[in-house]
């Protein structure tokens, strides 16, 4: 199976501005490998915030990539941009 794991964007209200990897997703992505599915991370915090380019970004991946699945993690104080 085919997997897309996506971290979304920091608003730019933001109280933290550092980027730190994504660790729940990479975790998550080397089990799914590990059982045999193929799965990417698109990490969308390192894209400066515009509707737009995040809007483009993923629609560029899930057109190239393909996915059966797509997955979409979150914080709670993020959940209304997600």
């Amino acid at each position: 199976m085919k997997i897309l794991l996506v971290n979304p964007p920091n608003p730019p209200s933001h109280y933290n501005k550092e980027v730190y990897p994504p660790s729940s997703l990479l975790y998550l992505a080397a089990a799914l490998r590990e059982r045999g599915d193929e799965c990417e991370i698109l990490d969308l915090k390192l894209y400066k915030y515009d509707g737009a380019d995040h809007c483009a970004a993923l629609a560029g991946r899930v057109g190239a990539f393909k996915p059966d699945l797509v997955g979409l993690t979150l914080l709670t104080n993020e959940y209304w941009q997600v």
